[in-house]
């Protein structure tokens, strides 16, 4: 996927053991985890990536993505293999922060799996999402 507006779907969405799927320069407003990222299988020649993304997240929860608890624990362990490349990404929620696999971004960052992924707190009002989804789209006027 690149340079989409996804609005209440899924990032990182990889069902059916999905891998290689690389999401660059999405814009993702309010966009919610489900239950369909699943674990990379060992064999695959790339893992899942997200880079150069905006992501306006509705909380400030593990909301992000769709990771499961395998992946998230063997992330936190150092033994992961299927945890997507996030990097280059920058996180608005409410208060500015956010988990993801119920740590902190800081926490995932020190063991090397999220990569330039910031945070800051959501704007006051939705005039400036919508500006981004137009610039993201092309969309100058309306």
């Amino acid at each position: 996927m690149l340079n989409n507006v996804l609005i209440y779907g899924h990032m990182l969405k990889s069902d059916y053991s999905g891998h290689s799927i690389e999401y660059e320069g999405e814009l993702g407003i309010f966009v919610a985890s489900s239950n369909q990222y699943q674990p990379v299988p060992k064999n695959a020649s790339l893992i899942n990536a997200l880079h150069n993304t905006v992501i306006y997240a509705p909380n400030d929860g593990d909301n992000l993505f769709s990771l499961t608890p395998t992946t998230c624990a063997s992330a936190l362990n150092g033994t992961a293999s299927d945890f997507p490349a996030v990097y280059d990404t920058l996180v608005y929620s409410p208060s500015g922060l956010t988990t993801v696999c119920k740590v902190s971004i800081a926490t995932l960052q020190a063991k090397g799996r999220l990569v330039n992924v910031t945070t800051a707190k959501l704007p006051p009002n939705a005039s400036s999402i919508i500006a981004a989804a137009r610039r993201k789209l092309t969309m100058d006027v309306w």
